[in-house]
């Protein structure tokens, strides 16, 4: 189950390829008075742990990849 604030983030990624860390600060971090930056990234992190979303790099992030492809299938459409 996904909180109000992960449930944005997933919201944001339904209709938009990528999200940053930053994007996100902007989108959930209101009410946080401190370390907000912090308290986003730990949040993505976790929706990497569980696998909501997947990091593309650091500090960016988009949804996971069909169970259909893994990587290498992934790789050898982009050559």
């Amino acid at each position: 189950m996904n909180s109000e604030k992960q449930t944005i983030i997933l919201n944001h990624l339904k209709e938009n390829e990528t999200i940053s860390t930053q994007e996100a600060v902007n989108l959930i971090g209101y009410g946080i008075y401190c370390n907000r930056s912090n308290y986003v990234a730990k949040t993505l992190s976790r929706m990497v742990k569980n696998g909501s979303i997947a990091r593309v790099k650091p500090g960016l992030f988009r949804l996971p990849i069909s169970d259909d492809y893994t990587d290498y299938d992934l790789l050898t459409e982009l050559k």
